[in-house]
């Protein structure tokens, strides 16, 4: 298991400002004072006085125009995008904490946004596990100084703001969620949430996401996150607005988000209104377990399915990942650094469901997994003949991690999703600005990672699917009391200033290097199989 970085070293700074007389910039508002309960910043109510001029979204890899959206790069097919899993910053690991009372338990359908959280208990095999020993996100409590910390390291608010002004802070608590959900694999969580911009030099772009596939443009009662990340969405969104794809803006300020959400859903867009969900909770980690020597086989593409597949193979895991012939993961067309920093150590099997010969060796392959990870709608698995509840029952761990929950026909990328759920900044005149690098992804790895590392619920003495909604873990981190903070900036540096210690260095995101390349796709297809006695 890697040793988690020092969370010291980032922060040795020879002059702190003094927050009286010496810093250059003056202090701005308070960019921190958010929650979703309400949501200061009511960005579904806001009526722009201008539209915004129209800015093309460019993906830094185009998907393949059959593929559902996830990313900035190409999904596997059918699957839908999702983010990285965490646990709950302040829930220990063995998740001891009771749910709200007024709770329920669901079943394998996921809830409306406006109804509560789920329930406390993982479920039977046969049903979808919401919440194992998950405290209402509302009652659990933060530090304020835990969260100035893990922001201001983070990386995350050189991402956040407009390229010609200063970093600014995000609401709700997500670096410190991904920071004590990444001490259960031995990482800093915080420091991976903008991992991937710190290998590929992206930086800040305000109502432009980093990566440049996602913006956000007001809507008639509010705004909304767009993303144009696929060859073919272009297309879509032409017909989803009855005309030409320029005319969005314009569009979109006639329409509301309801009405958008509505042609999203039905045309397999990803994005949506900004329409927070503050009832809402994630499931969250138990006691912890050794997966050391367990087979995990890696369905997932992108980002946070690849990063919970990562972090159990750092913690001793052995990881396969599958693709199919057709439709590799998008993925190794972007940043070579990033990809083999995922996929390093990893197996890759490349298998053809429909050959009766390769689809007879998938299902031995999943048969033989102590946890599966996936990222695809359950009619796309059934296509393949898979069934997740049967693999639980026989006592397989299975992630499986969409946009919006296994229920939902709605698809998004990690910057779409966190937009839509209301982790946005706001700028100096008020409006919503993105929040780093498709942050709802490495939050959902990391969140997905920590529930593969915990133990069986006792109510599930099999195995579990566990449902890992991106949209669900956003709402989670932002269930906290605003954190009164500011940036301020002293000479040619940035701190984040709360008034009560010395303040915080901002510091720019910090890469991890990848020990070794990753496998050519396919090139262990014929060791592994053969390994394992399946042919």
């Amino acid at each position: 298991m890697a040793h988690p970085p020092d969370r010291t070293a980032h922060e040795t700074v020879a002059h702190p400002p003094d927050r009286t007389a010496h810093s250059t910039e003056p202090h701005r508002p308070n960019q921190t004072a958010y929650s979703t309960e309400p949501h200061p910043h009511d960005w579904t109510a806001y009526r722009p006085d201008e539209h915004h001029p129209h800015q093309s979204a460019h993906g830094t890899e185009p998907h393949h125009p059959n593929r559902t959206a996830h990313g900035t790069q190409a999904q596997h097919p059918d699957r839908t995008a999702h983010g990285t899993e965490t646990q709950h910053p302040d829930q220990t690991a063995h998740g001891t904490h009771a749910q709200h009372p007024d709770q329920t338990a669901h079943g394998t359908h996921a809830q409306h946004p406006d109804q509560t959280a789920h329930g406390t208990h993982a479920q039977h095999p046969d049903q979808t596990a919401h919440g194992t020993h998950a405290q209402h996100p509302t009652r659990t409590t933060y530090e304020p100084a835990d969260l100035a910390h893990d922001w201001a390291r983070s990386g995350v608010l050189p991402l956040t703001g407009h390229a010609a002004g200063p970093p600014l802070l995000p609401p709700g608590a997500a670096a410190t969620f991904a920071a004590r959900l990444g001490g259960l694999a031995g990482v800093d969580g915080a420091l991976l949430l903008a991992e991937r911009a710190a290998l590929s030099g992206g930086g800040r772009r305000g109502r432009v996401s980093v990566g440049g596939s996602c913006r956000l443009l007001p809507t008639r009662d509010g705004w909304a996150a767009v993303s144009d990340a696929r060859p073919d969405d272009h297309l879509l969104w032409g017909a989803a607005i009855g005309g030409d794809v320029a005319l969005l803006p314009s569009w979109l300020a006639a329409h509301t988000g309801a009405q958008l959400d509505e042609r999203v859903e039905l045309l397999g867009l990803a994005g949506g209104a900004v329409r927070p969900a503050p009832g809402r909770g994630c499931p969250l980690p138990g006691p912890p377990r050794d997966v050391r020597g367990m087979l995990v086989v890696d369905f997932s593409a992108l980002w946070a399915g690849p990063l919970c597949a990562h972090l159990l193979g750092l913690a001793g895991a052995e990881v396969v990942k599958v693709e199919t012939p057709d439709r590799p993961d998008g993925a190794r067309r972007s940043n070579a650094d990033f990809y083999d920093l995922l996929h390093s150590g990893h197996a890759s099997v490349v298998l053809d469901p429909s050959e009766p010969r390769d689809r007879v060796a998938l299902h031995a392959l999943v048969r033989r997994a102590d946890v599966v990870i996936e990222a695809s709608r359950p009619r796309a698995l059934a296509g393949f003949g898979l069934d997740a509840r049967a693999e639980a029952e026989r006592g397989c761990t299975w992630i499986s991690i969409t946009a919006f929950g296994r229920s939902s026909y709605r698809v998004g990328f990690g910057d779409d999703v966190a937009a839509s759920r209301g982790l946005l900044a706001a700028d100096a005149e008020g409006r919503p600005v993105f929040v780093g690098d498709a942050v709802a992804d490495p939050l959902t790895g990391l969140l997905a990672a920590a529930l593969a590392l915990s133990e069986q619920p006792s109510e599930q003495p099999k195995g579990t699917v566990w449902d890992v909604s991106m949209a669900d873990v956003v709402t989670t981190t932002l269930a906290v009391p605003p954190l009164a903070a500011e940036v301020v900036r002293a000479g040619d540096r940035w701190f984040l200033d709360t008034g009560t210690a010395a303040p915080w260095p901002v510091t720019p995101p910090v890469p991890r290097r990848p020990s070794t390349a990753a496998p050519a796709s396919g090139a262990d297809t014929s060791a592994v199989l053969r390994r394992l006695g399946i042919r």
